[in-house]
Parts: structure tokens; C-alpha cells; sequence
């Protein structure tokens, strides 16, 4: 989000991010305790996988993605082809993770630190990155791929709303079309469709900010109950939940509460395989029935912890948290390989865009996004006043 080995920086947006770890990973487990250790236990070792974690979640997406975007009848990613139910595929599944993750994370962060330093890291952890991908986008990558002469194209208010409106992180405000842009494509005039979810992260910042700022947190057994009735309101109460939550956003803003839940309950929850192997058995047998969908959420979350905490995951090299950039450029560069090849298969829109959609995320981490994050601890300080000279 000083870089150290741990996981108390490292909320995520994503998707939250932190700061790279800058030393080597230890070897064995992420925590190198007992077979089942508590959650709580866990967090307090500084050891995670998160990074790992975010990185691969962000690569799922691009992966998930590829298939809509080819739009070749009959194929599916393999989450889709195993029907875990819920509508379910590569890329939700992943945006889960980045949800679950966050809920955790970012929970962790409120508790530990004033209003003042969380709202900034927020707002510092997301906005730049953004910013600079939506304005990138709009003022170098659609006059590259516009049909229109640029005269045209730059004289078209489509052009300016798509920064300003996007910046605004309202669902309803969104513009995914740049004039002229990739609208050949089998997804037509989409520039980046992974934007979605920023809004409803941002909105899960404030919501959790509103609820903290309350005082709940320091009764944590009476914000679980709160926790709980936010996750199954949807159920009991749709018109309710829909109110206060844009209907987009009510499956991943359960899973966010669920990692929230998690970590408000840490010291109770062991992490073991076998649940992890329990529960993803439960999730396919019964995959078909009515609210299958927060079994899906629960066992997504505590798998993600456990793969978070248990085993070991190389850092391979790793030097920063790529996963944001990744997950904003991923979809922009699938675009773009659309429209060059005409009419690829999902493996190709796949591997052609990976490597371009990660070369922009370490630009977008080293140049943007970790510069950024050093504002953080910034204050500013008036000069002060020049000492008064005695005797002319």
C-alpha cells in the first residue's frame, strides 16, 4: 500500500493492493504453524499469499473474459463447462476472490488505523491507476484504433464524458464507448468492460466506512449480526437491498461482507483442506437448488483464505502489485487484439493480451500507482516564519 513481508498494507481494490515485499519469501507455508491454524493466528504472522493470489485472480479475469469476447458459439471456459451453478465462469469467480479479499483486508485496515488515514489510502490506493487507464485510454488508445480522423474523434463529447463520467464511480454513470472505437468487435463499442466493478469497490469503502464511523467494530460479535443480516438481506428483503445497493453490485458486495465477516471472526475460524475439500463438494452437489449462491460465496471465501494463508505460493520474481494494473488494462488489450486479428479463439485473445495488459500494469505500478501510495504518510507543513533580524 515501507514495503515489508505481510499483509497489513496490502488492502486491496481489485481489487486493494499493497506494497511488494521486498526481501525473500520465506520457505514452507505461508504459515508455518500447526495443521489448523486460526485465521487469527494466521494474520498475526505476516505471512500471506495475497499478492500471488490478486495476480492470478486478475490473470482468471483476462482468461474468463477471452471466451465472451471471441463470442465463438459452444465454447466455454472450463468453470463454465463444469457448472459449479450461479451462472458461474472464470472471470466471476476471480472477481470473487479480488471481493473476498478486499472485505478482509480492507476491514482489517479501518479497525487499525483513524478515518483520516483510511479514507486516503483508499482513495490513493484506487484513483490514480484509474484515472490514468480511463484518460490513456480515451486520449492515446482511441485515436490508435478510432475509424474517425482525429479531427473527428477529438471534437466528439464522447471523448471527454468517457474520463469525466467514469470518474464519477456511479454505476449508472459509466460510459464504455469511445466513438469509432472496436465497434467492428463481437462485443461492439465495449472499451473496457472490467470497470464495473470500481464503483461498487468504492461504494464498499464508504458503506464500511458509514458502519465503522458507528462504533460496531469494537463489539465484534454484534457487527457479525450486523454483517450477517447485510449478507442475507437480498433474500429476506430484495426490495431493500436493491434500495441502498445497486443491483449489480449485491453478489459481490456479499462477498466483500463475507471477508469482512471473516476477519471479525478470525480467532474462531481454523483453515484446513479438508473443509476447503468439503465445501467445494457441497457447492457442486448442490449447485441447482434455490440460494446455491451463498454456499458458492462462503466456499469461495474460505478457500481463498486458506490458499491466503496455508501454502506456500514463489513470488517467481515478482518485484510489485501488478494485479490492479493488470485488471484495468486486461480487457483494453483483448479489445485491441480482436480488432487486429478479426476472428481469434479465446486462447489467443488470451496469451496476445496477457504479456501487453502486464507490461502496461508494471508501467501503471511503478510510475503511478507506488509513487501515489507514498502520499499517504504526506502532511503538509507550513514554512515557517523567518526569524525577526535584531540591530539592523
Amino acid at each position: 500500500m515501507a514495503a515489508r513481508q505481510g499483509h497489513s498494507n496490502t488492502a486491496m481494490t481489485d481489487a486493494g493492493a499493497g506494497e511488494p515485499r521486498s526481501e525473500p519469501a520465506l520457505p514452507g507455508p505461508a504459515y508455518p504453524g500447526p495443521d489448523s491454524p486460526t485465521l487469527a493466528e494466521c494474520f498475526a504472522s505476516g505471512r500471506d499469499n495475497f499478492l500471488q493470489l490478486r495476480l492470478l485472480a486478475a490473470a482468471a479475469v483476462i482468461f474468463g473474459h477471452s471466451y465472451g469476447l471471441a463470442a465463438v458459439p459452444g465454447l466455454h471456459d472450463f468453470v463454465t463447462l463444469m457448472d459449479v451453478g450461479y451462472g458461474a465462469y472464470t472471470g466471476s469467480l476471480a472477481v470473487d476472490v479480488f471481493f473476498v479479499i478486499s472485505g478482509f483486508l480492507v476491514t482489517a485496515s479501518f479497525i487499525r488505523r483513524d478515518f483520516r488515514s483510511f479514507a486516503k489510502s483508499r482513495l490513493l490506493r484506487v484513483v490514480p491507476g484509474y484515472f490514468v487507464c480511463i484518460s490513456l485510454t480515451a486520449l492515446v488508445l482511441g485515436p490508435l484504433m478510432t475509424t474517425l480522423p482525429l479531427a473527428d474523434y477529438f471534437a466528439r463529447s464522447e471523448v471527454w464524458s468517457y474520463i469525466a463520467s467514469n470518474l464519477l464511480f456511479s454505476a449508472d454513470q459509466l460510459k464504455w464507448a469511445l466513438p469509432g472505437v472496436f465497434e467492428s468487435n463481437p462485443k461492439p463499442s465495449i472499451v473496457n468492460g472490467s470497470l464495473w466493478t470500481l464503483p461498487a469497490e468504492m461504494q464498499m469503502y464508504v458503506s464500511l466506512a458509514l458502519i465503522g464511523l458507528s462504533g460496531i467494530f469494537k463489539r465484534p460479535a454484534l457487527a457479525s449480526v450486523a454483517v450477517l443480516g447485510l449478507i442475507f438481506s437480498e433474500a429476506l428483503k430484495p426490495d431493500w437491498s436493491q434500495s441502498i445497493l445497486h443491483r449489480d453490485f449485491l453478489r459481490i458486495a456479499g462477498l466483500f461482507c463475507t471477508g469482512a465477516l471473516f476477519y471479525l471472526n478470525a480467532g474462531r475460524i481454523r483453515l484446513n483442506v479438508v473443509i476447503v475439500a468439503g465445501l467445494c463438494f457441497a457447492c457442486f452437489l448442490f449447485r441447482h437448488t434455490p440460494h446455491h449462491g451463498y454456499l458458492l460465496g462462503l466456499t469461495v471465501a474460505y478457500a481463498t483464505l486458506w490458499l491466503a494463508y496455508v501454502p506456500r505460493m514463489p513470488l517467481a520474481g515478482i518485484r510489485g502489485d501488478y494485479s490492479y494494473g493488470l485488471y484495468l488494462w486486461g480487457y483494453p488489450c483483448q479489445q485491441v487484439v480482436v480488432a487486429v486479428l478479426g476472428d481469434p479463439m479465446p486462447l489467443e485473445i488470451f496469451f496476445l493480451s496477457l504479456l501487453p495488459a502486464l507490461a502496461l500494469a508494471m508501467l501503471s505500478w511503478h510510475l503511478v500507482e507506488k509513487p501515489a501510495l507514498r502520499l499517504k504518510n504526506w502532511r503538509w507543513r507550513a514554512r515557517p516564519a523567518p526569524e525577526a533580524r535584531v540591530g539592523g
